[in-house]
């Protein structure tokens, strides 16, 4: 499926539920911040992006979920982007 991303944006409560990857249905958080982060790099559709691309995002959505819960359930400090991104880099 190739969608426009600012459209998609803009009815992310009527279409997320379409959206996959690798055969696994995404949250609507998910997509909106996939779409985001297309938006961002300049992307028009869902087919600018590559597989490797979609991991990586869904990998850091991941990473930052985890770091907020260590935050809020821990009080461990706040873990910021560039933290994640060094962790990733690893």
């Amino acid at each position: 499926m190739h969608a426009n991303l600012e459209g998609s944006l803009k009815n992310l409560n009527k279409i997320y539920r379409a959206f996959s990857h690798k055969g696994n249905r995404l949250s609507k958080s998910q997509v909106r911040q996939i779409i985001e982060h297309g938006i961002q790099k300049g992307y028009e559709s869902t087919s600018d992006f590559s597989d490797a691309e979609i991991d990586e995002i869904l990998k850091l959505i991941e990473l930052r979920d985890f770091a907020n819960y260590l935050s809020s359930e821990w009080n461990c400090p706040d873990i910021d982007d560039d933290i994640i991104e060094d962790y990733i880099k690893i």
